[in-house]
């Protein structure tokens, strides 16, 4: 399927967020199994965004911990070195 077929989500006569029928793989289409409400798509879409970054940033935090290695400790004095030029 290339671009010019893929269609967007479409509003149904409830004025909720329904899937296309076509179309590629996504987020949006994950969470669109059954008609909701666009503010609740957002609130549910934020919501993933923010625990998988709370999350990513944990990792990155405790990584270097887990491996004995301080590459997080180097690249904040490579980072600190380019604040001084």
């Amino acid at each position: 399927m290339n671009r010019s077929q893929q269609k967007p989500t479409q509003l149904n006569e409830d004025g909720k967020l329904v899937r296309p029928d076509a179309g590629f793989k996504s987020l949006i289409r994950l969470i669109l199994r059954r008609p909701i409400a666009e503010k609740d798509a957002v609130k549910i879409i934020w919501g993933i965004g923010i625990v998988f970054g709370i999350l990513g940033i944990v990792v990155a935090l405790i990584m270097p911990g887990m491996l004995e290695s301080k590459t997080l400790m180097n690249f904040l004095q490579i980072k600190e070195m380019f604040y001084h030029i």
